[in-house]
């Protein structure tokens, strides 16, 4: 009986390597962070794409592979903004991995919102494994002996006409914030105008007392 020969087994991680950040002119920075590994028992050949999937009015600046492998280089022909399994996606074609081992890439995307354009695709994700375009989506995939995987990764600009949050505010009763209380602020103090005022009423009442009481001890001498 002839023993089965070991063969590789690659799979794919996409991931976001942060929050997109907005630059000082406006434009978002995103960054994609690509794992291929192989859990395999063999040296396996690969193919690696990548593609962005962004929403409506959300123009491709730029869009660089940044990072790569050692050893591995990036196709000067990737975009990342081809149909879906156009040349343009491609990132590298024919890359050996070693069993046990892992290739990492770094993708880094500029890219602008124009809100005049924007519609329901702009401001939110669409759900992981449809391919339909929305925010900063991004699909990665890995192909090997006739296998494929693929990873989803996203995140979405944030929307200028959103109406802002409400302010959080303390209800006087319980402590927890809620609607319609105002903002917060320091606990009112009673009122002490009128308190101070009996005071000093009766402070002079006591003295003229004493005037009176000292003034007949002296006329009864």
């Amino acid at each position: 009986m002839k023993a089965c020969a070991p063969v590789p087994s690659i799979e794919i991680v996409k991931s976001l390597d942060g929050a997109p950040v907005q630059q000082p002119d406006g434009s978002w920075l995103v960054l994609y962070t690509i794992t291929v590994s192989n859990d395999g028992g063999a040296d396996g050949l690969y193919d690696l794409t990548d593609r962005l999937r962004y929403g409506a009015g959300i123009t491709v600046r730029s869009a660089t592979v940044t990072s790569t492998p050692t050893g591995v280089a990036a196709s000067s022909g990737w975009t990342g903004q081809g149909a879906d399994g156009a040349a343009e996606n491609v990132i590298v074609a024919g890359a050996t991995l070693p069993a046990g081992a892992t290739h990492t890439y770094t993708v880094q995307v500029r890219a602008e919102v124009d809100t005049d354009a924007a519609d329901d695709t702009t401001f939110s994700c669409p759900a992981p494994g449809s391919g339909e375009p929305g925010g900063f989506a991004n699909t990665a995939g890995v192909a090997h002996n006739g296998l494929g995987d693929s990873a989803d990764a996203c995140a979405a600009p944030e929307n200028p006409a959103a109406p802002p949050a409400p302010p959080t505010v303390d209800d006087p009763d319980t402590g927890a914030g809620g609607a319609g209380q105002g903002t917060n602020r320091p606990p009112s103090l009673p009122s002490t105008g009128v308190t101070i005022g009996l005071v000093a009423v009766a402070a002079l009442l006591l003295l003229l007392g004493a005037v009176a009481l000292a003034a007949r001890r002296r006329a009864a001498r």
